[in-house]
């Protein structure tokens, strides 16, 4: 029997992902078992020969074989650069799927410039681990490096999952390279108990097309999310020093009735990260767009933007009944 082409192969893979998975509930936690990046260049050419290795691990692990990486593509970043960005639709070629028993448990993406020059990228996906492994080579990392090392938050999207995790690197030399080295350190225990927040934004409708939690910790992560969602007025003021902020989205379709506002009820602090209680303001009209009366309005994003104490660990989420008022 001669072999499937390629394309075929990745179609059925593709096919099977979306006939046989259903997208988990749990919120998306990623974490990291090691990162190095080097930056180096050639001796002789001058040319940058820098290198990164992330092995990351998604929890929960579900997630790997619920998305379609091949129909809407990937993107990973350090420090707010952009290592890998393979929008959608995947090239045939350049991605490679298998499946066991009808799901999907295993595929790679990689790239290579021509003749080197623009480097190498590639990602590996584990979805029977949650283990995802990227690696980038003389990609010209440059803009990586003037980020600095300290603190440097690594964000994975896959399909329409996005989750982060934030790095310590630690930096050493080795035969005239910059070598950065992630080293896991564990956050201070702390006691759990209730944390209060100041809402600085919420609404019905923004231009975040999902159901999502997003955390910015300094300046530039919260004015990349604040524009994200469509910037809902001035950039609030916000001492991340001792603060961060934390964003809460959802998407609504209808017909039916209309969210005019998403409530956060309740913020704790676990121990090891942030739990948020959170609840849907409905009006009783149903299928009408808040501000607009008469007009259909099948899809609602609202959303509630607000800043808490600064605390690691991921950020988990509680929807709570919805209630019901009309303003």
């Amino acid at each position: 029997m001669s072999p499937r082409p390629l394309p075929a192969i990745v179609a059925a893979a593709v096919a099977l992902l979306a006939a046989s998975t259903a997208r988990p509930a749990e919120s998306p936690v990623l974490s990291a078992a090691s990162a190095t990046a080097k930056f180096t260049t050639h001796r002789r050419t001058g040319e940058p020969r820098d290198s990164l290795r992330l092995s990351l691990r998604l929890s929960p692990t579900e997630l790997l074989g619920a998305v379609d990486p091949a129909a809407d593509g990937l993107r990973v970043s350090v420090a707010g650069v952009t290592v890998l960005d393979a929008p959608a639709p995947l090239a045939a070629k350049s991605f490679r799927a298998r499946t066991r028993r009808g799901r999907l448990v295993r595929w790679t993406w990689s790239e290579r410039g021509e003749s080197g020059v623009a480097g190498s990228r590639r990602l590996t996906a584990d979805a029977r681990t949650g283990d995802v492994r990227v690696r980038v080579r003389k990609a010209g990392l440059a803009a990586l490096r003037d980020a600095g090392p300290e603190d440097a938050v690594v964000e994975l999207t896959i399909g329409d999952v996005t989750t982060s995790t934030r790095l310590r690197f630690f930096v050493s030399g080795a035969r005239g390279a910059e070598v950065w080295r992630y080293r896991y350190v564990p956050p201070t225990p702390r006691p759990p108990g209730p944390l209060t927040f100041t809402s600085l934004s919420a609404g019905a409708l923004s231009n975040v097309p999902r159901a999502d939690v997003e955390v910015a910790r300094d300046a530039t992560q919260f004015a990349a999310v604040w524009s994200a969602l469509g910037s809902p007025g001035p950039l609030p003021a916000v001492d991340f020093g001792e603060e961060m902020v934390v964003v809460v989205s959802s998407l609504v379709v209808g017909p039916g009735p209309s969210p005019i506002g998403l409530d956060v009820s309740a913020v704790r602090d676990t121990g090891t990260g942030v739990h948020v209680d959170w609840r849907l303001s409905l009006c009783e009209e149903p299928g009408l767009c808040p501000g607009a009366p008469g007009v259909e309005c099948p899809t609602a994003t609202p959303f509630h933007v607000f800043r808490t104490r600064a605390t690691e660990g991921s950020v988990g989420l509680t929807r709570l009944d919805s209630v019901w008022v009309c303003p």
